[in-house]
């Protein structure tokens, strides 16, 4: 791939840089030394996990334990998880820039060395993340908050490997509200893991005496403090909420007149005494601003229609109001979940008119300034699907040739079907997303929309709804149906760009797969020739690798092996594919497989299916699919593993 072509890609990515922001130090917060000691004592486990539910003070936890390992040397990187990060771009975007400010601390090598290649082709991503990290010849630490919000089965499995083989001096940090499926039972029977939770996360009431002793306004008893510590059975959260609201008699004087409250019923009686202790203004600002995912001065600006916001957020992250930045440019800041919650219960109570304006005003905003994901989650909560569907209209067309399906998927779940309906383009980009994301069910309904769209007029598309239809009776094994729909499309216009080349890529593909079915060869080579051209000016990762991938069993096809190998290596050696887990690496590494079975290479055909097991069944399309899956039983058939290439047989039967 050219420079010129490199930079095209690379600025397509989008990196969200308050992920890697860790979370400033909580102003009053206890220093857990016990908890410290203890996970990062000389014999500490390789993984920490800290579980509990909001407010139990997860990040400010691993705050410390980062500050801590930064003391004695270490080179430390974080990462907060969140919903979208279930789409594989996304994931390993921020993955690699996750190693790149590993890199960045000790002047290593550059962040874009692309993974290491075995004998069988690409290391599976864990090999490539332990590689990257021993490069780097220093202890390390990670950490990873929000880890409840990571649901993809694939994540979940790079996790489990990467955990498997950390080295030695390379420990890893987990703030999560759930246990995560990390096979941590085991690692815990080794001593390789420690999971605290929500019991071990309480302060202790030596901690509460401490936490309260700080506050130099605060003339405290020990007899509040026991009392508090009953109340609050040590709850991070409320011992906050309970410093802020102390100043106020009547909440002294109720310290022996709540038991019977709720622990969350507690900090909803605090914080209601909190924010009643603001200024009007700030009270305002407070309420208005709480149902934000986040928040930055301009945004607040647009949305309360007022010019001081940057000064009202730096007042109040000051004051300790469960503000805290996201950035060292104090330009993007979050309320804590649990204050957020109840600042946005009372305005539904005081003002629910505000309600929808606030959330349609943000999503406007956040439209405008091209950060869909919050514009999305702002409309549809207010159920304004006509924005959220134009909004996703315009996002679909970079999301889908990047190979963000699921992400297309999540949101097209939370629209109406006749909003997509109205939208014929959305129509389209829904249909890829859903076709190679195999959701047959959810696809039914959408195909008989584009259906009916073939017969209307073709000027309101700017998208052809051909070129899905026949990919999805490809899927659907109707070749014949797939033929006569693909026929009309004309592939030959090389000036096209953007998402008008990666369909005619996308079609070109499907006609060079119709050529190689019908042993037409040569036109199926100059198809798919032109189908990597248009690839090329799309920059669409997923539908070249589908290219090279057929390309190659075109060759296979002709006697050609020699030929195909080399094209399949070069294709798993490229950086298009170096961080891809979608349609792209399933059917190269199936394509890879059964050319190395041919060649008597077992070792790595099996070796490369292993790997890529889990990208080829959750992402591979089903003639690819059936073709690695095939070879791996023929392996396991001949190395006398009967059981085993039964197994195999059964799960494609399965998928």
């Amino acid at each position: 791939m050219s420079t010129a072509a490199s930079k095209r890609a690379a600025s397509s990515e989008q990196i969200y840089t308050q992920k890697l922001f860790t979370p400033p130090p909580y102003r009053g917060a206890v220093q857990r030394q016990s908890i410290l000691d203890r996970i990062l004592g000389e014999k500490c486990a390789r993984v920490v996990v800290l579980q509990g539910p909001a407010g139990h003070g997860k990040s400010t936890l691993l705050q410390q334990a980062k500050s801590a390992c930064e003391a004695r040397g270490e080179l430390t990187g974080w990462l907060t998880l969140d919903e979208a990060d279930n789409d594989t771009s996304r994931f390993f975007i921020h993955l690699q820039a996750l190693l790149a400010s590993l890199e960045k601390q000790v002047d290593a090598v550059s962040p874009n060395l692309p993974e290491p290649v075995g004998k069988g082709g690409r290391a599976p991503r864990s090999d490539w993340f332990v590689n990257r990290l021993v490069k780097l010849d220093k202890p390390v630490s990670l950490f990873f908050d929000e880890f409840q919000t990571l649901n993809n089965k694939l994540f979940l499995t790079f996790f489990r490997n990467l955990l498997e083989q950390l080295p030695d001096y390379v420990m890893i940090f987990v703030g999560s509200r759930t246990v995560p499926d990390l096979g941590l039972a085991r690692l815990e029977v080794n001593n390789q893991a420690i999971i605290l939770q929500s019991e071990d996360l309480r302060f202790t009431p030596e901690e509460v005496k401490h936490f309260f002793s700080e506050a130099d306004d605060l003339d405290i008893s020990d007899d509040e403090v026991e009392a508090i510590y009953e109340k609050t059975e040590g709850w991070p959260a409320a011992l906050q909420l309970y410093r802020l609201s102390l100043v106020r008699p009547a909440v002294r004087k109720s310290l022996g007149s709540i038991e019977s409250f709720r622990p969350h019923q507690l900090t909803d009686y605090l914080a209601d005494n909190v924010l009643s202790l603001q200024s009007p203004e700030a009270q305002e600002f407070l309420l208005h601003t709480a149902l934000l995912s986040r928040l930055c001065a301009p945004l607040c600006d647009f949305v309360l229609q007022r010019e001081d916001s940057q000064q009202m957020l730096q007042t109040l992250e000051r004051a300790g109001l469960f503000l805290r930045n996201l950035d060292s440019d104090l330009h993007w800041f979050k309320y804590h979940t649990l204050f957020s919650g109840f600042l946005a219960e009372q305005l539904k109570q005081q003002d629910p008119d505000a309600v929808p304006e606030i959330h349609r005003r943000a999503a406007q905003w956040f439209r405008e300034h091209a950060l869909h994901d919050e514009a999305m989650h702002h409309a549809v909560t207010v159920r304004d699907y006509a924005f959220a569907a134009e909004t996703l209209d315009d996002w679909a067309t970079s999301l889908i040739m990047e190979a963000d399906l699921m992400t297309v998927e999540r949101w097209c779940d939370r629209l109406p079907l006749d909003e997509i309906e109205k939208r014929p383009n959305l129509v389209v980009k829904t249909a890829y997303a859903l076709a190679f994301l195999r959701r047959r069910q959810k696809l039914g309904p959408i195909l008989k929309i584009l259906k009916n769209l073939l017969q209307e007029d073709s000027d309101r598309l700017c998208t052809s709804p051909r070129i899905v239809l026949s990919m999805a009776l490809i899927i659907q094994d109707d070749i014949e149906g797939a033929q006569e729909t693909v026929e009309p499309v004309n592939i030959n216009d090389l000036e096209t760009e953007g998402f008008n080349a990666f369909e005619l890529g996308a079609a070109a593909n499907l006609k060079g797969f119709l050529a190689l079915t019908a042993s037409d060869f040569e036109a199926a080579r100059e198809h798919l020739t032109l189908a990597r051209a248009h690839g090329e000016r799309a920059q669409a990762a997923f539908s070249w690798g589908y290219s090279i991938g057929t390309a190659g069993m075109n060759l296979i096809a002709q006697g050609l092996m020699r030929e195909a190998l080399e094209l399949f290596k070069l294709g798993m050696a490229d950086p298009r594919t170096s961080m891809d887990e979608s349609v792209a690496s399933a059917v190269l590494v199936s394509c890879y497989v059964s050319a190395l079975y041919e060649v008597d290479d077992l070792c790595a055909a099996e070796s490369n299916f292993n790997q890529f097991h889990d990208v080829i069944a959750n992402a591979g399309l089903l003639d690819y699919l059936c073709v690695s899956y095939v070879t791996m039983a023929r392996i396991h058939d001949y190395r006398e593993r009967p059981a085993k290439a039964q197994e195999v047989l059964e799960e494609a039967e399965t998928i």
